[in-house]
């Protein structure tokens, strides 16, 4: 899970304003609100199908309060795709990375019901396909994990959240909250 937060000891700056801030939950609120809206624009920018869509989807504003707001992305994808680092197998024996062209982009259920037959394993090989007269197709390789990915940063920056927190923060007092 990443996780970011905003919160009054960002900087001194912020701290003397907060200081003429009546009730403090509203300006981490609407600062909370304003970067979870950048970090889902920011996911949603990067394009593709669903991976950044559902990424967007499940970066949330988790907590606010007083001394506070915590800002959270819910998907372990999302955390993977800004750290970047190995993929590793979760909650299956195998991952199954395609080799053949006709895996690309399809699962391997959904490749075997597209081609009606049964995907195996042949004993002793890292490989998963299928066989055709005899001889045997492979259409992806068996792995505990892959190699590193690079990361691919989508978090919104520190000091951008800092920046909007100031101007946060300024409309607060003028608008005498």
């Amino acid at each position: 899970m990443l996780n970011g937060t905003v919160h009054n000891a960002a900087s001194g700056e912020l701290t003397r304003l907060m200081l003429r801030i009546k009730d403090t939950t509203k300006l981490f609120k609407t600062w909370g609100m304003v970067v979870l809206n950048k970090a889902k624009g920011n996911a949603r920018a990067k394009g593709g199908r669903r991976l950044w869509r559902t990424i967007a989807d499940q970066t949330r504003l988790t907590e606010v309060g007083p001394a506070g707001a915590t800002i959270e992305c819910l998907s372990y994808i999302g955390t993977h795709k800004e750290l970047g680092g190995p993929i590793r197998v979760k909650d299956k024996s195998a991952l199954t990375i395609p080799i053949h062209e006709m895996a690309r982009g399809k699962t391997s259920r959904e490749l075997a019901l597209d081609l009606g037959v049964r995907l195996f394993a042949p004993k002793g090989k890292s490989v998963l396909g299928y066989s055709v007269d005899g001889n045997f197709v492979a259409l992806f390789a068996l792995r505990k994990s892959t190699a590193p990915q690079r990361p691919d940063p989508w978090w919104v920056d520190a000091d951008w959240a800092l920046q909007k927190g100031l101007e946060e923060a300024r409309w607060h007092i003028e608008k005498g909250h």
